[in-house]
């Protein structure tokens, strides 16, 4: 014997994920040289039964970053250049122009 447990057919819904805005770029990681900056952004609604699936959640991109650096002397021939501090270098510093690139 057979029995019939519902008399309809309930159709799933099908749903694609949804994603909130950009959040704001983070700080340079690097405060003296060339660093990586990041942004994230989270998931409002997981896909469901076969929907689109969610992008990417983080982005990243290249920054310089000057807060670690101090400034030469304002003579003509220094204007405008950096130095990292001291306590910026270590022994896998190298110099790229005149700003000193940490790449360890």
């Amino acid at each position: 014997m057979l029995y019939l447990l519902f008399d309809k057919c309930f159709p799933y819904s099908v749903a694609d994920c949804a994603v909130s805005e950009w959040g704001s770029w983070s700080p340079c990681d690097n405060q003296c040289g060339v660093g990586t900056q990041t942004r994230t952004r989270v998931i409002v609604k997981p896909e469901q039964n076969g929907g689109k699936h969610c992008p990417q959640l983080e982005q990243s991109r290249t920054c310089r970053g000057y807060a670690g650096c101090h400034q030469h002397d304002e003579s003509p021939s220094h204007k405008g250049l950096f130095h990292c501090t001291d306590i910026e270098r270590d022994e896998k510093t190298k110099k790229k122009g005149n700003v000193e690139i940490k790449t360890g």
